[in-house]
């Protein structure tokens, strides 16, 4: 019974990670947040999601919104702002949904000082990237697992309570 309890309070709350549960600013290192905050005095971040090795946050600044990824030592490896999905080639939704079945597209980005546009979606447990150029290439595509799953599946793991 303790275990059918523990694998439905797991799906729910993995269910709620799909739902948009944001990444914990708390699980970010310190350097990430010190040169997000040193590069963007003025910004609003709504959403932190990362895998130990590479972080990302999507923010609000004055009226643009746009996003920022940064290496766990706190170098910006990229940045960029929101786009239209009209400004995007046409090809872009097969593109998506060859390299990622199960997800949507929730957020376009223009990649600063680069022609490669940034399709930023999400299913229930991660979180999908697919870099393109402006031309339609698909030039890499990226998965991050949702953080609060693995800490969920750890703590199941490690019979902890719910």
């Amino acid at each position: 019974m303790k275990s059918i309890l523990k694998q439905t309070i797991l799906t729910l709350a993995l269910v709620l990670v799909g739902l948009g549960a944001a990444f914990a600013e708390n699980n970010v290192p310190a350097p990430v947040l010190k040169a997000f905050a040193s590069l963007h005095k003025n910004a609003e971040p709504y959403e932190w999601f990362g895998d130990g090795k590479t972080y990302f946050v999507c923010f609000e600044e004055g009226q643009q919104e746009g996003y920022a990824k940064f290496s766990s030592d706190g170098k910006l490896l990229e940045q960029g702002l929101m786009i239209s999905e009209d400004d995007t080639p046409e090809n872009t939704m097969m593109l998506f949904e060859d390299a990622f079945e199960s997800g949507t597209i929730t957020t376009v980005y223009k990649v600063t000082k680069t022609d490669k546009i940034l399709l930023m979606g999400s299913d229930y447990t991660n979180r999908f990237l697919l870099y393109i150029t402006k031309d339609g290439e698909k030039v890499k595509q990226e998965t991050f697992p949702g953080p609060e799953e693995a800490e969920l599946e750890q703590e199941f793991n490690d019979g902890g309570d719910f």
